[in-house]
């Protein structure tokens, strides 16, 4: 078997594309990871946790192997989550939730495999043919026959595949990257990559054209981006020493109006603090569940401030799902931009109530044509696994039996 190298230089590291695709197809991503699930026992990683006060000038260490902590609100027990690197070594600590959400990720995202369909193929090539510019930029997006096994799309029935078949035009993937260059060039401040670059890019990768093919498909939620830069935490979920604590961006589980799931959450929600569904009273987040969080940064901004800002909002939600059932889930994503790149990080819960931050794994870029599909694909995925496996677990857990 060849393989070849495709430059992402933008983050120091290169993506391998096997050219036999005998090979890659042996290889599939599950459609999506079940809740709950036993790890295997092997060898255990060890590190201390320092605790991270609300001074936001404290000057945080930035050893990769040291383990941060946040305190957790009073109400919640086993009030500390701790920072641990997302480097699955094969310690018995990486829950085995995590790796079936990150294997497939790391398979699409790192070695490019199955990272693109079929039907995208001529489309692409035809647009890099259009000038040179497109044709030195998209180039390593059509060549390798790797990019198009289908480990995504083989997980659906052929029958209904046209339904979840979502992805970029590429001129859709030029303008982005456009609009990524300027804000680079220019020194945009973080609000104006939100709305030049982040927001239509998130929108149109989970959202897909959703007035095309329907709002609400067979019964199943819609995903919507909802910017909150100015949600703040319902002070019963507040953990009471930690930094700023607001996100750039939620994306939501939104049922159908009218419909039994909406019902239970307008009942469910009655009573709570904020009248809200969330550990947010942000008037767009009362009823729609939050399912993954977003913070946004400047190439140049710190990004522990980034990182202790999402653990205090992750601290939050997980006080609040423990508020509403005595089964949470074992794992919360949440995403991390820092200028061009984009990282997956994911909080864990174990079943003595322990929580980590798992930080982080690099999944695109918006400098490169090849980077902004890999973005695309892994919110996809997340999106699938928001649907598919956490709004399963809410409604059975955090919602009142169906009427």
């Amino acid at each position: 078997m060849r393989v070849n190298i495709v430059d992402t230089s933008h983050v120091g590291s290169y993506c391998m594309v096997t050219t036999n695709p005998a090979t890659v197809a042996g290889q599939r991503a599950p459609t999506s990871p079940p809740m709950s699930s036993t790890p295997n026992k092997k060898r255990r990683r060890y590190g201390s946790p320092v605790y991270i006060s609300s001074d936001s000038e404290i000057d945080i260490k930035s050893d990769i192997k040291s383990d941060y902590a946040i305190r957790m609100p009073q109400a919640t027990p086993h009030a500390t989550m701790q920072h641990r690197t997302m480097d699955d070594d094969g310690s018995d600590d990486f829950p085995d939730s995590l790796r079936k959400l990150l294997d497939p990720i790391k398979r699409a995202t790192t070695l490019c495999q199955g990272l693109l369909f079929d039907v995208e193929r001529e489309k692409i090539r035809r647009f890099a043919q259009y000038d040179p510019t497109h044709r030195r930029n998209f180039e390593e997006c059509y060549k390798h026959d790797a990019l198009f096994i289908n480990t995504f799309a083989d997980q659906f029935d052929p029958v209904h595949l046209h339904d979840h078949i979502q992805y970029l035009e590429p001129t859709f993937v030029a303008f982005i990257l456009d609009q990524a260059r300027q804000c680079d060039e220019y020194f945009h401040p973080e609000d104006t990559w939100n709305m030049m670059v982040r927001y239509p890019l998130m929108r149109t990768a989970v959202m897909g054209d959703i007035y095309e093919h329907g709002v609400y498909r067979k019964g199943k939620p819609l995903l919507r981006v909802v910017p909150c830069t100015t949600a703040s935490l319902v002070a019963t979920y507040k953990s009471h020493d930690a930094p700023a604590h607001n996100v750039d961006f939620a994306i939501v589980l939104e049922p159908k109006p009218a419909t039994a799931a909406a019902a239970r959450i307008d009942a469910r929600r009655e009573g709570m603090p904020g009248l809200s569904i969330n550990h947010t009273d942000s008037a767009g987040l009362l009823n729609r569940p939050i399912v993954i969080s977003v913070e946004a940064k400047r190439a140049n901004d710190s990004s522990e401030k980034a990182r202790v800002r999402l653990m205090a909002w992750l601290a939050a939600q997980w006080a609040k799902l423990e508020s509403m059932t005595d089964r949470p889930p074992e794992i919360l994503p949440g995403v991390i931009i820092e200028g061009h790149d984009w990282y997956l990080v994911v909080s864990t819960r174990e079943k003595d109530g322990k929580k980590f931050l798992w930080h982080k794994h690099h999944f695109g870029s918006t400098s490169t044509p090849l980077g902004v599909y890999k973005i695309s694909w892994t919110l996809r995925y997340l999106s699938r696994w928001a649907v598919d496996a956490y709004w399963v677990w809410f409604q059975g857990h955090c919602l009142g039996p169906e009427e």
